[in-house]
Order: C-alpha cells, then sequence, then structure tokens
C-alpha cells in the first residue's frame, strides 16, 4: 500500500487516508457492489474513496471511522444508497454523442421501423438506459419527430432511467448549458430549445413530452415489467454501464435487457462492452461502422401489447410541428459512416445488411471476416473466430483493428499470454493505436504486471500529445481525448 500511495500521490492523485484500514476498502467496495452493482476492485479505490467522503460530507460525517459505519448501513437504508450513487455515478454526456450511431438510427434503424408500422398500428418504444441527465434520451426524441411528418398520430414512449436521483432531477426540467450541445447545429438549438436570459437552453414541450423518466437500478430491480414500460421494446440504448458493473450484475443486466427487446428490437452497447458470450440469445452485426444487437429474425413480424402500458400518450395535433420530413443533416455536422448510400428514389439513405451469422461452423467467411468472427466467438465457436481473423490477416497483416479483436478472443478464452503478443501485434501495425495500448494496459494490470501497465497508459498520453481535448479518438466509440486522458488517469490509479 505504501507503494500504491507514493505512486499515487507522484500522478497528483490524492492518496488514500492512511486511518482507513485495507479491510474498511475491501469492505466498502463489497458493500457497494450489493446494493448498486457498481464494481470497485482496488484498481479503482482511490475513485471509490472521493465519492463516498463526499457523500459522508454531505450529511455531516467527516470523521472516516462515522463514514464507515455510516456506509454499512446501506444495505439496510435506501436512503444512504441514494447519497452515495449521487456520488459514485457522475455521467457526462451531451446531446448526439457519437455521431455515426446518431448517423445509424436516423438512416437506417428508424426509417426501416416507421415505414413498416406507417400504414398500421403507428407505436414505437425505446429506451435510454442509464440515461445520466437525459440528452441521450431527448436526442432519441428530436430524431423522431425529425423523422415522422406528424408525430401527433403516433404513440411514442421512449423510457428513460438511471440510478442516480440528481441526474434524473436534470434531465426531467430539460435545462442545460451550451457545454451539452457541442456537436448540435445552431438551426438544430433554435427549432428544438429556447434559450433563457442566462444562457441556458430548455428543450421544447413537444420533445420533453415523448421522454418518460424513471428511477431504477439496472443491476438490481426486477425487469422487464410492462407495467413500467421496460418491455416490449424496438430498441435499447445502454452504453458505458456495463464496464463498471461486476461480473455477475453484468451478466444478470444482460440477460434482462435481451429479455426487453421485441422480436427483431435492436441493443447497443459500446464497443467496448461488445461482449463475446454475454447476449448469446441475440445476433451480432455490423451497419455503417456500428456494432449492433438483434432479437430474433430481421424479418420476423413484430407486435407489441400497448393496453397496459402506464406510459402517456402523444396527443394528436392540428399542426405538423416538422412542417415536412427534414433531413438530420440539419441536426449535426453530418457525415455519412462507411457502406452507407443515399437512396435517390426515397431521400432516406440505407446501408446493404449483412448477411446473418450462422449456427455452422463450415460458413466460409465473408468479406468482414471481423464482424463474423465477433458473432462466432460470441457462440463460443473460438477456433472457427480466430480462423476468420487469421484469414483477414493474410490480406491485410497490417490492420491493427483485426489484430485487436484477434487478441480479445484469445484473452476471453484464457490465453493471455498468446493475447498480449497480438495486442502487441496491434500496435506494431499502428504505435499510435490507442485501444490496444488500453486493451494491453489492462491485461498487464491483470498479471500484475503494474510497471508494463503504467508504460502502456504512457504511450496512450503519448499518442493524443498533439490531440485537442474535444478530439475523436480512433475506436474509441466517439469517446474525444479529452475523455480518454480522463479514463487513462481512472485506469492508473493503484497501479
Amino acid at each position: 500500500m505504501r507503494h500504491c500511495q507514493q505512486n499515487l500521490h507522484l500522478q497528483g492523485v490524492p492518496v488514500l487516508d492512511p486511518d482507513i484500514k485495507e479491510e474498511d476498502l475491501f469492505a466498502i467496495g463489497h458493500i457497494i457492489a450489493e446494493v448498486t452493482g457498481l464494481a470497485y476492485p482496488p484498481s479503482r479505490w482511490n475513485e471509490m474513496r472521493r465519492g463516498v467522503f463526499a457523500a459522508c460530507r454531505e450529511v455531516g460525517r467527516e470523521d472516516p471511522s462515522s463514514c464507515i459505519a455510516w456506509v454499512r448501513s446501506a444495505a439496510e437504508d435506501p436512503g444512504v444508497v441514494e447519497y452515495l450513487v449521487r456520488h459514485l455515478t457522475v455521467g457526462e454526456t451531451y446531446f448526439f454523442r457519437d455521431k455515426r450511431l446518431f448517423e445509424l438510427l436516423g438512416t437506417d434503424l428508424l426509417p426501416s421501423l416507421i415505414r413498416e408500422r406507417k400504414g398500421s398500428s403507428r407505436y414505437i418504444r425505446l429506451w435510454s438506459a442509464a440515461c445520466s441527465t437525459g440528452e441521450e434520451a431527448y436526442s432519441l426524441a428530436i430524431l423522431l419527430l425529425t423523422l415522422i411528418q406528424v408525430p401527433g398520430e403516433w404513440d411514442i414512449r421512449i423510457f428513460a432511467t438511471d440510478i442516480n436521483p440528481k441526474a434524473l432531477e436534470r434531465a426531467r426540467t430539460g435545462v442545460y448549458s451550451s457545454w451539452s450541445f457541442r456537436d448540435v447545429l445552431p438551426v438544430a438549438m433554435a427549432r428544438f430549445f429556447s434559450e433563457t436570459k442566462d444562457g441556458h437552453f430548455v428543450i421544447d414541450p413537444a420533445v420533453r413530452e415523448l421522454v418518460t423518466f424513471k428511477r431504477q437500478n439496472l443491476a438490481k430491480d426486477h425487469f422487464p415489467l410492462m407495467q413500467t414500460g421496460a418491455a416490449g421494446m424496438d430498441l435499447i440504448l445502454c452504453r458505458n454501464v456495463l464496464m463498471y458493473l461486476t461480473p455477475g450484475n453484468a451478466a444478470n443486466v444482460t440477460a434482462h435487457l435481451a429479455a426487453s427487446l421485441i422480436e427483431g428490437g435492436y441493443l447497443i452497447v459500446s464497443p467496448q462492452e461488445v461482449s463475446l458470450s454475454s447476449f448469446p440469445t441475440l445476433s451480432l452485426e455490423e451497419r455503417g461502422g456500428v456494432l449492433i444487437y438483434q432479437k430474433g429474425g430481421i424479418n420476423e413480424v413484430r407486435t407489441v401489447d400497448t393496453s397496459e402500458s402506464k406510459f402517456p400518450t402523444l396527443p394528436a395535433r392540428d399542426v405538423d410541428i416538422t412542417q415536412a420530413q427534414d433531413p438530420i443533416e440539419d441536426l449535426w455536422v453530418q457525415r455519412l459512416p462507411d457502406g452507407v448510400v443515399e437512396d435517390s428514389s426515397s431521400g432516406v439513405s440505407s446501408t446493404n445488411d449483412l448477411t446473418p451469422v450462422p449456427g455452422l461452423s463450415s460458413q466460409v467467411c465473408p468479406p468482414d471476416e471481423v464482424l463474423l468472427a465477433c458473432a462466432l466467438a460470441n457462440q463460443g465457436m473460438v477456433s472457427d473466430a480466430l480462423l476468420c481473423c487469421e484469414r483477414a490477416l493474410l490480406r491485410d497483416p497490417l490492420n491493427p483493428r483485426v489484430h485487436l479483436i484477434r487478441a480479445s478472443i484469445l484473452q476471453e478464452s484464457g490465453d493471455l499470454s498468446a493475447a498480449a503478443r497480438a495486442f502487441r501485434q496491434a500496435i506494431f501495425a499502428d504505435p499510435d493505436f490507442v485501444p490496444a495500448h488500453i486493451a494491453l494496459a489492462r491485461l498487464s494490470a491483470l498479471q500484475g504486471k503494474s510497471k508494463d501497465a503504467k508504460r502502456h497508459l504512457g504511450n496512450v498520453i503519448s499518442a493524443l500529445a498533439t490531440v485537442p481535448d474535444d478530439g475523436a479518438v480512433e475506436g474509441m466509440d466517439g469517446m474525444q481525448a479529452g475523455q480518454v486522458r480522463a479514463l487513462v488517469r481512472s485506469l492508473g490509479t493503484g497501479l
């Protein structure tokens, strides 16, 4: 612990209070995992300490022994849990975060759903899980209002949940600072928001009424439940959540998310959370550079019971608030993802669907072996998945993405030595490939090689030396360089 504290001090991170015993930290981490589902291994103890002691200060328990005793009561006192989650779950988000994802939603998934339902039931069910302060949920609402000509004729319900009551309180108010609009065009801000005298922006009531915010602990609450709306979802976004849960809680959440989807519905998580085994009942495919899970067959009929839903129905309007079916390029700086082509006959962009992943290992690898490799490994067919990677590397031996996927498959299959070599091959192919450095740092830490882990984290900082904080980082799910630097600092805590 002394060596650990010296390293933390040198990195400018507050050291752990010497009065707090190691067994107390283990106990606090265990309690937090039990009541919230969040995982705090020793490498995240300093982060946990900051959040816990901030909560203790708020309730007047600044003495370490008093604070520890208060945290230990969390299992019997929901009020303690509420204070803890307010300080342990501080989400950072903004409108239309990850433009490639929202381009896919606006040019493919949602237009297809709208066309399918236009002549019949005219309902849409979306869920922003772990919605934080609401920007993602409201982004979905804005997208639908842009795509649907007369929204009043549709039953549109967007379900947004989070464990943090303070974040939900802000989400319900719908008031945001300019920082939440870093990727939104002024025309969209003028259309869907009104500016206050103090420079904040209030969301339009037409957007607000589409979203219902509810508190939910994904790791502990039971779902899907029709009475709470968490069932029959056409689309679930649950990004940057699973990586922070304990393995057992993450497994439970993934099973519940899959069960909450309608047949044919989509689940989207962050690329870092695309597990090779967590979603055995869902198929994995890539569209427009985005990895998505789908439940059931793509062409299966979708049905949902709406008779008992508790969500308010969007009232019909006499006036079409969109005036016309506006292009989504009015919302953000448009950049069509790879593989998306403009359909001049419909005016809507589309992508070519990839062939569904078969259950037979004799399938010949299609051009995108990387996608098939992920899907085969997801079904436990590790040898076939690695074969697809090797075929891809025969054609493009210096493709860092293929090396990264191959390394991830090897790591999840338990061959850590081979995984480390594969991660290094990805770095050899592209010395500045940030995801490979981060993955190798995590693997090194897992193997107890703290010195190597620090070196790889240092390489990330070096690779981003000339990238501004708001600059994009390849392979990091739209994360900006400033966010990646913060991630590196978090990973370095305790090494």
